[in-house]
């Protein structure tokens, strides 16, 4: 009866205020205040209520003709911000899959390919896994198998605010808890395979049997030629893959921790600031210690930095990627305090050649051709800052589960403070303090 009445009083909320004088445009802005507040404010200004949170007195109102969102925001002062859009760094325009676009990366990449489709299936914390996806290069130089003997993430649940994940994936299936869809306001969080066996034409060719695909600029699918293989002049959506490829790290690193998919970003890479600050708090209210957010946006916003410090204020480590144009920038929401911002090393170290860096950066790990799943129960080759985050954000895992009486800051520490000195190897880059490495952010944790 209640969650009727929260609905019953926003229909009647969207239809009182549904007045004339609106702007035309998609532009919107957050009001965090209670009902009679909202009311006053959509009565004054000849505006509407498009969307609103009873739970959190959080609301998305259209913005009065003539004005923008930022304007409008100023107006309304501390209760409101603009909903500004956000878009997942790695987020490009696809090519059409088909079997003229199919191009192998360099000799480095195919091989690993190679090597994780000769891969043997092996039994890992529950689910069967491709060796090949366990010992990458990634994994060894961040010592995640080492690491396992003395934290696996056990009773620590990490929420990834994502585009949803493919819950059917064999590696991936023992590992998930129940999420929410922010953008439909559901439970279905599923990241679901486009290419069915039924709908697709068979290649030959590839590493025994199976075939790379890049899909856009940072993720590379392995498709299992006995099963999927290239759909002629259908266009996949830049960000398809996403979650999932993000989650297969977590899987990784933390093999016992429990991953939460909030899908606040659709297949398009683009979200809300209002879905993200929703899943922010979504996540921290049910038991989540660790946010994964590969995602930034260049400006700050009110509504989101709120939602880091109600984080912060629970203890919650959040990690956030620092975006992919290769330059010195400022990004939100890695540059805020408590928000360990992540860049990208390839395999030696060296800045990987998309990765921001500067003032919010905190730390760095690999992020050049990283092997992890991909929907369709696939495995995929992916690059980019947003899969560098994972690391950060299941090494979080495994240092509460250590040690659950830590903090946030000292969380961060653990990471920040332990790894690779990389700072000779990259003189004209600040990427952070080391290059994580997870035997020595527990071996610390232990020491605490």
């Amino acid at each position: 009866m209640k969650e009727l009445a929260k609905a019953l009083l926003i229909v009647a909320l969207l239809q009182v205020f549904s007045a004339t004088g609106v702007a035309d445009d998609a532009d919107d802005v957050l009001v965090r205040a209670d009902t009679k507040t909202v009311q006053a404010i959509c009565r004054n200004w000849h505006v509407k209520i498009l969307e609103g949170d009873l739970d959190l007195n959080l609301f998305r109102l259209s913005v009065p003709r003539g004005m923008s969102a930022d304007e409008f925001a100023t107006r309304l002062g501390p209760v409101a911000s603009p909903n500004d859009s956000v878009e997942l760094p790695d987020a490009s325009p696809h090519p059409l899959l088909q079997q003229s676009t199919v191009a192998l990366l360099d000799s480095a990449a195919t091989t690993q390919l190679a090597q994780v489709g000769q891969s043997p299936l092996v039994f890992y914390y529950g689910s069967n896994v491709r060796q090949g996806y366990l010992e990458q290069t990634a994994a060894e130089l961040t010592r995640v198998l080492k690491a396992h003997g003395a934290s696996t993430g056990a009773t620590v649940t990490v929420a990834v605010i994502d585009t949803g994940v493919d819950i059917f994936h064999p590696a991936l299936m023992g590992a998930l808890t129940p999420g929410y869809n922010f953008i439909q306001d559901s439970s279905d969080v599923t990241e679901a395979p486009l290419l069915q066996q039924s709908t697709v034409a068979l290649l030959d060719g590839g590493a025994n049997g199976l075939v790379p695909v890049q899909v856009n600029q940072s993720t590379v699918a392995l498709l299992d030629q006995s099963t999927v293989a290239l759909l002629d002049g259908i266009a996949v959506p830049p960000a398809y893959g996403h979650g999932t490829a993000v989650a297969g790290i977590i899987r990784l690193v933390a093999p016992n921790s429990r991953i939460m998919p909030l899908k606040a970003f659709g297949p398009d890479g683009r979200g809300e600031i209002y879905d993200i600050a929703r899943a922010i708090r979504y996540a921290v209210e049910r038991g989540a210690r660790v946010i994964n957010m590969s995602f930034s946006l260049p400006e700050d916003n009110k509504e989101l930095n709120a939602a880091i410090e109600f984080a912060k204020s629970r203890g919650v480590f959040c990690a956030s990627s620092t975006g992919n144009e290769g330059a010195d920038l400022t990004v939100y929401p890695a540059k805020y305090a408590p928000v360990t911002g992540v860049t990208a090393t390839d395999m030696k170290d060296v800045a990987a050649p998309f990765t921001n860096f500067g003032q919010s950066a905190d730390v760095a790990a690999p992020g050049l051709g990283v092997i992890t799943t991909f929907p369709g129960g696939t495995y995929a080759l992916v690059s980019g800052t947003s899969f560098s985050t994972p690391f950060l954000s299941s090494g979080g895992a495994l240092v509460i589960s250590a040690k659950p009486s830590l903090d946030q800051s000292a969380v961060a520490n653990m990471l920040e403070t332990t790894g690779a000195a990389i700072d000779k190897l990259n003189p004209d880059r600040h990427l952070g303090k080391t290059r994580v490495d997870f035997v020595n952010a527990l071996q610390l944790t232990a020491r605490q």
